[in-house]
């Protein structure tokens, strides 16, 4: 019995009656932690950017997931990053109908770099930030724009069909940063 496609096993994964609460723990253990990775001590960006970049059905395990890592996280860093996803969420929920801005490519990595941005500069007012914030929003809406890609490439292996080869590098790259 040889291994099953790539195709064949979303499929099978989907079609199971268990499978909604299983993507549901996929995409919250996803959340965490990716929204946990850091540098040097510095945390990363990459929570923020799952959240824009999330399919709208799985927002919300997404948005608990990413929020408790950065909360347990703790620090000046983990509340700034918590701060922007809330804004991020509360504005994906906003225009969750506005199908127009959902099918611009630049709409989830401007909505992440901006979200960072906004908190960065806010921090930054209050006496507790620094300049990296500027960084950091770049990095979010590049982060963005590779989830997203690498969403799209999820959605089309679900449907059955084959991803571009740009997304299938999206959906490797992402897997790697997981």
């Amino acid at each position: 019995m040889g291994f099953l496609s790539m195709q064949q096993t979303w499929r099978a994964l989907c079609s199971s009656p268990l499978s909604r609460p299983a993507v549901f723990g996929v995409f919250f253990l996803w959340g965490a932690l990716i929204s946990g990775a850091s540098v040097q001590g510095v945390l990363l960006p990459l929570g923020v950017a799952a959240l824009a970049a999330t399919p709208s059905g799985m927002l919300l395990p997404t948005a608990a997931g990413v929020m408790a890592a950065l909360l347990l996280y703790g620090g000046l860093q983990g509340i700034r990053y918590s701060a922007a996803c809330a804004v991020l969420v509360a504005v994906r929920l906003l225009f969750k109908e506005s199908r127009s801005l959902r099918s611009l490519f630049w709409f989830e990595p401007l909505l992440a770099g901006t979200v960072t941005l906004s908190t960065g500069l806010a921090m930054l007012l209050s006496g507790d930030g620094d300049l990296m914030f500027g960084l950091e929003s770049v990095a979010a809406a590049l982060c963005a724009a590779l989830f997203k890609q690498a969403a799209e490439a999820l959605l089309v292996l679900r449907a059955g069909g084959q991803p571009a080869e740009g997304r299938r590098w999206a959906l490797t790259a992402t897997l790697c940063l997981t």
